[in-house]
């Protein structure tokens, strides 16, 4: 959930999980595959509430 403002503000701080600081401490090598995955709820957070805000329903004149 961490990734999913990142869209929207790419040139910001690069937010990491407390345990990929841990794992990189180790020495291991930390993949990010979170980027995607946060990309598509992004994605369907838009396509689900966009059209209800702009939607006859909601605004009357």
């Amino acid at each position: 959930m961490l990734s999913t403002v990142r869209p929207v503000k790419p040139f910001g701080k690069k937010m990491l999980h407390f345990l990929e600081y841990i794992r990189k401490a180790l020495g291991e090598d930390v993949t990010r595959k979170n980027i995607p995955r946060a990309l598509s709820i992004f994605k369907g957070i838009m396509l689900h509430s966009v059209p209800y805000h702009f939607s006859s329903k909601k605004f009357k004149m």
